[in-house]
């Protein structure tokens, strides 16, 4: 007689995982965005945390509420493109204080034993980032929501370009990628 037994924890944690993948592809809109030391980005000599209070737009500038974020999820990888207003810098244009919607991209790993996502460090990535003055420091996700802290500069109305930490929100809007 041959008795076969089938380990059902590898079942349920396939099971889980493939579900919890299914919750975090995605596309998400931007819903908070300030930085971790106060700046004046708008002129007005009044330095503040919340992007979307201090931010200044200028021509062919996004609004916050239309940054998005997509999470893409597939059996080859997990990446994500991110919308960030960042401070436009191009060696050929003079700095300013207006905010422009810059892609950010990286990859992610889940990690499934506390239902979330990791960042996963990629050269490739991190020297495109770093074209925008920017690093990934970290990505999470909980309950259709991802969050980034990202290591930027913005240039300042006094013509000083300033080392922050920008810490962004996003929620879940559709469940597909765009």
């Amino acid at each position: 007689m041959i008795f076969i037994q089938c380990d059902s924890n590898d079942a349920s944690d396939s099971d889980k995982l493939s579900m919890f993948m299914q919750e975090v592809h995605g596309t998400y809109e931007l819903r908070n965005a300030v930085v971790n030391i106060p700046i004046d980005l708008d002129g007005d000599s009044i330095s503040q945390t919340n992007l979307y209070v201090e931010g200044s737009f200028c021509g062919n500038s996004k609004i916050f509420d239309s940054y998005k974020c997509s999470l893409t999820s597939n059996e080859y990888y997990n990446e994500f493109s991110v919308e960030v207003p960042l401070s436009e810098f191009s060696p050929q244009y003079m700095p300013d204080i207006c905010l422009r919607d810059k892609h950010l991209l990286g990859k992610f790993i889940y990690n499934s034993d506390n239902d979330n996502i990791v960042l996963e460090v990629n050269d490739f990535y991190n020297n495109y980032n770093s074209s925008f003055r920017s690093v990934v420091l970290d990505t999470s996700w909980e309950n259709r929501w991802v969050y980034f802290t990202i290591k930027t500069e913005f240039y300042d109305k006094n013509g000083h370009w300033k080392n922050v930490e920008l810490f962004l929100s996003y929620e879940k809007i559709l469940d597909t990628p765009i």
